[in-house]
């Protein structure tokens, strides 16, 4: 249970990277929502495919599901190592452009 709590706790950290990101490029509020909403809504459609779907973040999304009924760490660690990756890039990203938007 506390796994899966701290997979979804990292998948949560991902989401407000993404939209961190896309705020320091979007123009407007309606821009950032509608933006992050569709790359959070196209990314389980790409997880359809297997080989790569238990690579992206949005997997992590169901561990507490998974884990609290006897499911395996395992299947979690390509998607936790892939979004703590896009977490650092995407702040790094979101900090560059806040910086840039300022001057």
């Amino acid at each position: 249970m506390v796994l899966g709590t701290a997979l979804a706790v990292v998948f949560l950290a991902f989401v407000v990277a993404l939209v961190a990101a896309v705020a320091g490029r979007a123009r407007t509020v309606l821009s950032t929502v509608l933006i992050s909403i569709v790359v959070l809504l196209i990314m389980p459609i790409i997880g359809l495919a297997e080989a790569v779907g238990r690579w992206l973040p949005t997997h992590l999304s169901t561990a507490l599901i998974d884990l609290s009924g006897g499911g395996s760490m395992t299947d979690y660690w390509p998607a936790l190592a892939v979004t703590v990756l896009l977490i650092a890039g995407l702040l790094w990203l979101a900090v560059t452009l806040a910086t840039r938007r300022e001057l």
